[in-house]
């Protein structure tokens, strides 16, 4: 079975853990997958997302200093994109278009909920930063 390639695009990208939690999620479902992070210059994403796509890649996450570069990219993005004008999840469509999704939100509620057992309801919550999360 031919695996299916995933990719982290970012800078910098060395200290993600990305690529073992994803490797070790596709196991608990046997799943074969590639997950690898690329170092990208923003002058050069364009060009690299478009390799990857080329090679087979499949979908990427995007970090810093990429994803309002990659929200311009994308021919459809979520409602939580839109919110954001940011993504952090790419991925082609049976068509070949670029669709985006920014689950920055959502996932840092859902770690203070399940992980930290934290009650965010009604409750004044100060974000300190500007990344996806934040926005």
């Amino acid at each position: 079975m031919r695996s299916i390639s995933y990719k982290l695009f970012g800078n910098p990208v060395s200290h993600s853990l990305s690529p073992q939690i994803h490797t070790l999620f596709a196991q608990q479902f046997d799943l074969t997958l590639s997950y690898t992070t690329q170092k990208v210059e923003t002058e050069d994403f364009l060009n690299a997302l478009e390799q990857f796509r080329i090679q087979g890649g499949r979908g990427a996450n995007i970090t810093v200093p990429l994803k309002e570069i990659a929200y311009t990219l994308c021919q459809h993005k979520s409602t939580q994109a839109q919110r954001a004008q940011a993504v952090n999840t790419l991925y082609w469509d049976k068509d070949n278009q670029l669709c985006g999704d920014n689950t920055d939100g959502i996932g840092l509620v859902k770690d203070l909920k399940n992980n930290y057992h934290q009650i965010l309801e009604n409750k004044n919550i100060l974000i300190l930063g500007a990344g996806g999360a934040a926005r």
